[in-house]
């Protein structure tokens, strides 16, 4: 079945209706400020912003400490201001997708971190097993 003649099927086409002027940028929808997102709205990215960034720096303190939380809080608003598309409204709020989005971003900085301090551990265990003490030497 094709659709009617006059039904514009472009990707420009916006299954979203357009977004008030900028000035009303606080009162537009999460799905409003995603569709500004991907057509590369600074002005939609820190409406986000301004909405959600105070939960997700929230969790990924409480998750990493304070010295990793805006770390990470960048790294998820960057990821979302790259890849807008990878949040599908059919599987729940922007809110949700965000703290999951930092859950998992703290996840993997732990993991990181404990697979660094295995290198590590490694790393110095085979050295002290190559090269014994300088103590053990002069007694030899």
């Amino acid at each position: 079945m094709n659709p009617p003649a006059d039904h514009d099927c472009s990707p420009e086409s916006k299954l979203v209706p357009d977004p008030p002027l900028a000035a009303d940028v606080a009162v537009l929808t999460d799905a409003h400020l995603i569709a500004m997102v991907v057509e590369g709205s600074h002005a939609g990215l820190a409406e986000i912003y301004e909405k959600h960034g105070a939960d997700v720096h929230r969790l990924a303190q409480r998750l990493r400490g304070r010295d990793a939380a805006d770390d990470i809080v960048q790294d998820v608003f960057l990821r979302l201001w790259q890849r807008p598309d990878s949040f599908d409204p059919a599987r729940g709020s922007l809110r949700s997708f965000l703290l999951m989005q930092t859950h998992g971003r703290s996840v993997d900085l732990i993991r990181s971190d404990n697979a660094r301090r295995t290198r590590e551990n490694t790393i110095a265990a085979d050295q002290q097993s190559h090269h014994p003490p300088v103590d053990d030497l002069a007694l030899a």
